[in-house]
């Protein structure tokens, strides 16, 4: 699950109320323009319209090189760790519904190896707790069966030390995320996968996205290096946990990031917290609580996050002007994410 930069369109200083929204059967077009600029086997694009609530899609390539089966937009996908934004969502509502508190210690809801240091719920949501992320310690193993208890056992055990003081700088951990997921489930009294169907997929509409326990044979298929090699069975859901391990689509996570910009899944003032671009040692890091992004001066305010799985790549960003979100998938890493991102933000803001 490496970390990606959020891919942050550069918008030129134009304004970009007045222009026409995207015509939904140009979306394959810009599928397979990105497709193109990109290299990857396969490209999905969806641009969700939060003033008309529109969510247009479109999917070019191969979903399977092996099999030669196409990209449709139907196909379950893991997008990684955009799951982050789902894990954070859930505990603000905890936080809002009185269950939680951002200043809870952790040690009040799970036992862990830092017990005593002072982490923080909120520590957790920004990256600030100084506790190692586990896949990147020690050879880790993300093809293997995990639980949560074990994966932040594995953290602990090969870098036991906090690598800063909890609210003092920023380094991103899947652990805190897989934490927030355990602290989230004993707070409730609900296990995540319930939490999430029950909170987001079925009042959202969200019909193709589950949290597995094991990949669906019809998976798009995950690349790497060249020529492509296929990874996907590198990585194992319960690897990524409340880290990364939803699977969806195009239109579906389109779907969440409409409504949790939309204003549809949390407070006001809690989007307000999640947008708001933490500070250390007064400079700006570009990242909220659960969310990358930040207010450029030329282009406005725009937040999202990425995700990578094994050889899978996902972008989600909003843009506060035009008001609309965009998800752009890649089944490679070798491919610019970017760039394929770039291509409907080009379309939609007329460049």
């Amino acid at each position: 699950m490496p970390v990606l930069s959020m891919a942050l369109p550069m918008m030129l200083g134009c304004s970009t109320s007045a222009l026409p929204p995207i015509d939904p059967g140009e979306v394959d077009a810009l599928a397979q323009r990105a497709l193109e600029q990109t290299g990857a086997p396969g490209v999905a694009l969806a641009i969700g319209d939060l003033a008309t609530g529109e969510i247009s899609v479109g999917t070019a390539g191969f979903a399977d090189l092996d099999a030669e089966r196409a990209w449709t937009s139907e196909l379950p996908y893991p997008i990684g760790s955009v799951t982050k934004t789902f894990t954070a969502v859930w505990v603000l509502q905890l936080v809002e519904e009185g269950t939680l508190q951002l200043d809870d210690p952790l040690d009040l809801w799970v036992t862990t190896p830092w017990t005593g240091e002072g982490i923080t719920v909120d520590h957790l949501l920004r990256h600030g707790s100084g506790i190692a992320s586990y896949n990147w310690v020690g050879g880790f193993d993300g093809s293997q069966l995990w639980t949560p208890e074990q994966l932040v056992q594995w953290a602990a055990d090969h870098e036991p030390a906090l690598q800063f003081s909890p609210g003092t700088s920023f380094a991103y951990s899947n652990t805190g995320y897989v934490l927030l997921g355990m602290l989230a489930e004993q707070a409730s009294g609900q296990p995540m996968a319930d939490a999430f169907q029950e909170r987001f997929f079925d009042p959202l509409g969200m019909t193709r996205t589950t949290v597995p326990t094991a990949h669906p044979p019809e998976l798009v298929r995950g690349y790497q290096d060249s020529p492509p090699r296929d990874t996907t069975d590198e990585m194992h859901p319960s690897a990524a946990g409340a880290a990364g391990a939803i699977i969806s689509t195009p239109e579906d996570v389109a779907r969440w990031g409409t409504a949790l910009f939309g204003g549809q899944v949390v407070a006001a003032e809690t989007l307000t917290a999640m947008t708001t671009p933490m500070r250390i040692d007064g400079e700006e890091v570009g990242y909220g609580q659960g969310l990358f992004g930040g207010v450029d001066p030329d282009w406005g305010a725009s937040w999202g996050h990425t995700g990578g799985y094994s050889g899978h790549l996902t972008d989600l960003t909003y843009m506060e002007d035009p008001n609309q979100v965009v998800v752009a998938m890649a089944n490679s890493f070798e491919a610019d994410l970017q760039t394929a991102s770039n291509v409907a933000w080009f379309a939609i803001l007329g460049l």
